[in-house]
């Protein structure tokens, strides 16, 4: 499977099974949303967004949901 290179953490990352051109996916140590933008060779990046709202999350971070409290 082919590797890349996160562009935030520079962690090494192993691209999904059904890695298509576009298709979105998150970064597993650092969460930030990457896009493939290469598939030969193998290249990701952050999704290009025109206009970004307040609610979504910096850089295409998921969002944490908060713990419950007991």
């Amino acid at each position: 499977m082919p590797q890349i290179i996160c562009p935030l953490c520079e962690s090494t990352l192993t691209l999904p099974k059904n890695a298509q051109l576009n298709s979105t996916f998150f970064c597993s140590r650092c969460d930030c949303l990457l896009q493939i933008v290469a598939v030969e060779p193998s290249e990701v990046d952050f999704p290009f967004k025109a206009s970004a709202t307040s609610d979504e999350p910096k850089l295409g971070r998921r969002l944490k949901r908060p713990s419950p409290t007991k």
